[in-house]
């Protein structure tokens, strides 16, 4: 239970974080008929949705939770969600699966998602077993509104009872931040103050969870999405924007590397209508022509940001990369900052000092370790390094969302 509370917390799209775990439950929870991600589709959303309720809430009795079930945290969770991902469009994606056009009227799937419609989207959740959660006021909102709560289809899962086993029973669950974050998110919601819950009530505690981020080092909730090339920039950006005074993790900066520039449009594409939180994209100079093409589709919280010496591993400092390979090699087999200095991109020398060194093939991941345990707390960085961190923190100062 642990480890599936855990993924729920990951930054995923909900609709397929959900499906996700609904499978894995569904799995591990069924004899008869044995229900699997590869069948599991065959069933509809209402009869899956109850019978992960009921696996998940009957485990929770069974380890001694004797309680009424209680969602308030299932809530605010998706409340959460509902600040970082775009409601509307995991609507669509919901009307658009097979399992919610096969039993909607013949005819009005595409009517429907062609024009917006949002009373017939609401009239084909209901038929699928989507319901408004009534215990929270929505008379004055539009369910399809950034800040609202949409449809209680989210967690069918009661989390506080587990959390109250875990509580009960600490010896017998593993510690870890994502279980300590939903204790002390159960606490605020049980609180004197947030009994009645309401959009202000679940915004203050949005609010106290940044502070809870910024103190404990877990990423939720995520404020900006920083897309990169590469395993370069993933492992090193950190270390470099931690030095400029920019922690990540306390920021809530979820970094991604796209596995090459032209999966990171493939990216952004895939995210700039889902994510409402802006989003930064880090390229190399090779990368001008998707560079230009962001710049015509991207969104006006969206920044783009092209690397003008070439490579991320040009902006490193070169008196860094000559520290760290001779503190790694240890021999006397070493280099001398004359031989990183040429017309040559940075990858291009170190191909180079590889197999004249001795060193064996070059690999970019592995660099990037060796500069990883020679970053001093106290780091010269170059002039694009310290651009690349202002820009990020320019972009998270700008409330577009």
């Amino acid at each position: 239970m642990t480890v599936i509370l855990k993924r729920l917390l990951k930054f995923k799209y909900p609709f397929a974080k959900y499906q996700r775990l609904a499978a894995e439950i569904l799995n591990k929870g069924t004899l008869k008929p044995k229900i699997t991600s590869k069948n599991y589709h065959k069933y509809s959303y209402s009869t899956v949705k109850k019978l992960v309720q009921l696996i998940w809430n009957k485990s929770i009795e069974h380890l001694g939770y004797t309680g009424a079930p209680d969602y308030k945290l299932n809530l605010y969770l998706h409340y959460e969600e509902t600040r970082l991902f775009n409601s509307f469009e995991m609507v669509k994606d919901i009307l658009a699966s097979q399992d919610i056009i096969k039993n909607s009227k013949p005819g009005i799937e595409n009517d429907v998602l062609c024009g917006n419609d949002k009373t017939a989207f609401a009239e084909l959740l209901k038929e699928n077993g989507f319901e408004i959660d009534t215990s929270f006021d929505l008379s004055q909102l539009d369910i399809f509104d950034n800040n609202a709560i949409m449809f209680n289809y989210a967690y069918p899962l009661n989390i506080n009872g587990f959390l109250q086993v875990v509580k009960d029973q600490p010896q017998s669950f593993e510690n870890n931040e994502f279980i300590n974050r939903l204790l002390w998110l159960s606490e605020q919601l049980n609180s004197s103050e947030a009994k009645q819950l309401n959009i202000e009530k679940l915004e203050f505690i949005y609010k106290k969870s940044k502070v809870y981020r910024n103190q404990n080092g877990v990423l939720l909730p995520v404020e900006l999405l920083l897309l990169v090339e590469g395993i370069t920039e993933e492992k090193l950006l950190p270390l470099f924007s931690k030095i400029r005074g920019l922690e990540f993790i306390k920021k809530g900066v979820k970094l991604k590397a796209a596995g090459g520039k032209n999966q990171v449009l493939k990216l952004y594409n895939l995210y700039k209508n889902r994510l409402k939180i802006p989003i930064l994209i880090i390229l190399d100079k090779d990368a001008q022509s998707i560079y230009e093409q962001l710049n015509q589709i991207k969104r006006q919280s969206d920044q783009a940001f092209l690397i003008p010496e070439g490579e991320f591993e040009d902006i490193i400092p070169e008196h860094l990369i000559v520290r760290a390979i001779n503190e790694y090699h240890k021999s006397e087999i070493t280099i001398e900052p004359f031989e990183i200095k040429c017309e040559d991109g940075m990858c291009v020398i170190l191909h180079r000092l590889w197999k004249e060194k001795g060193y064996g093939d070059f690999n970019k991941s592995e660099f990037a370790d060796i500069i990883c345990e020679n970053i001093k707390v106290n780091e010269t960085l170059s002039s694009t390094l310290i651009n690349i961190t202002d820009t990020i923190n320019k972009v998270l100062l700008k409330k577009y969302y």
